[in-house]
């Protein structure tokens, strides 16, 4: 059994989760039992369509790697068969291995894909006959009566009640879609040093008799923010997503997962909200006071497509909830790409669903050219400039 370095830089989810200590089992009452047992019986119940790892004596860090500790007793996979099935009305598939991973012991309980739904035959410990305990992202939760029924209905007929989906890349702004294959073109300014970009100061008078001065709304800032503004203006590239339901069957709580290998760090994914506006010569602190009721809603307000950057690569994850038959939905938000040099690279993506048995698996590319530019500081007034009369006619 190989288990993939890469699971320990992921986090935990509907095919992955992460033990610190062995679980009770040698010895051990019905109650500790039963967490053993409630967590491979939601595994095999969760709607995933590629095997599902408990890895134990690994400690998740959020973010990052997560840590090897190790384990010292180890368990018996035949044990644990003989345990699980005879507490189950179907058999449940799954192996327990030892594995050596940074000269340590871990414990490995594979699940593939079962055959669903799976329950108890009787009470044990504080689990209940006849509920299906199911894996919902990092969580274990009892199905609801119309996932049982669903669970039954994709074994009976799968390919009737299994929404058909499909994403790609979108304006989403302008609801326009645009393939799987997005080429882009972006220009790298050669900026100044923040240090080596003067104070902004006003000058009044005429010809040689112009002086600087400074106001109480001065933004002194303002050089700095400028360079900063267009640095990121023409490198980043503004990118969103959409998906299309051609099934005739509700999607129900659908989301995508994207990873992008970026070992080299040779380019930056950004929310919009890190994006600022325009800078301002003069500061009007009053702009930026917003009612009470709007601040509120902003926080209410999850953006729907989520950037998290971990050591070697990208995580993207965006929301779409529900997506109707034949409706073509797009992510209300969207994303910023900006790459240092000429790069191809891959998404690989997957999509989730309730009523998806298992994940579909997508692959989106980027194809990148960046020219490089002068980017001082005359440069950058001309262009600014020139963008705002050009906004203003």
């Amino acid at each position: 059994m190989n288990i993939p370095e890469e699971l320990l830089y992921e986090e935990e989810s509907s095919t992955l989760d992460f033990k610190g200590k062995q679980y009770n089992f040698i010895s051990a009452d019905d109650v500790q039992k039963g967490e053993l047992l409630k967590d491979i019986l939601a595994f095999a119940n969760a709607w995933r369509r590629i095997d599902a790892y408990i890895l134990i004596g690994i400690k998740e860090i959020k973010g990052s790697k997560s840590e090897v500790i190790g384990i010292e007793d180890e368990l018996d996979d035949a044990q644990l068969q003989q345990f699980v099935n005879s507490k189950t009305q179907r058999p449940v598939t799954f192996h327990y291995k030892t594995v050596i991973i940074e000269d340590k012991k871990v414990g490995v309980i594979h699940i593939p894909v079962n055959q669903r739904p799976i329950y108890l035959k009787n009470d044990y410990g504080k689990l209940k006959k006849n509920v299906v305990y199911i894996r919902r992202g990092s969580a274990t939760d009892e199905a609801s009566p119309d996932e049982v029924a669903q669970m039954g209905l994709s074994e009976l007929s799968p390919n009737e009640n299994i929404p058909t989906l499909d994403f790609e890349f979108a304006d989403a702004k302008n609801h326009v879609q645009l393939g799987k294959v997005l080429k882009l073109k972006t220009i790298h300014l050669s900026v100044p040093k923040e240090k080596e970009i003067p104070d902004y100061e006003e000058r009044q008078g005429f010809g040689a008799l112009q002086v600087n001065i400074s106001t109480f709304n001065s933004n002194r800032d303002y050089y700095r923010e400028l360079v900063d503004f267009y640095y990121w203006f023409n490198k980043a590239r503004r990118i969103g997503f959409v998906i299309k339901n051609s099934s005739g069957v509700v999607a129900n709580n659908v989301r995508i997962e994207m990873d992008v290998a970026d070992s080299d760090k040779k380019f930056t994914f950004f929310s919009a909200d890190k994006f600022s506006d325009y800078p301002k010569a003069h500061r009007n602190f009053l702009e930026n006071i917003r009612p009470l009721s709007q601040q509120l809603k902003d926080m209410q307000q999850k953006p729907d497509i989520v950037i998290k950057r971990f050591s070697n690569k990208w995580h993207i994850e965006a929301k779409f909830e529900k997506v109707q038959p034949q409706q073509t939905a797009f992510t209300k938000d969207f994303i910023y790409f900006a790459p240092d040099y000429n790069c191809s690279i891959e998404l690989e993506g997957k999509i989730f669903a309730d009523n998806l048995p298992n994940p579909l698996i997508e692959k989106l590319s980027i194809e990148s050219q960046v020219e490089n530019r002068n980017g001082s500081l005359d440069e950058i007034r001309r262009m600014h400039y020139e963008i705002v009369l050009k906004n203003k006619s």
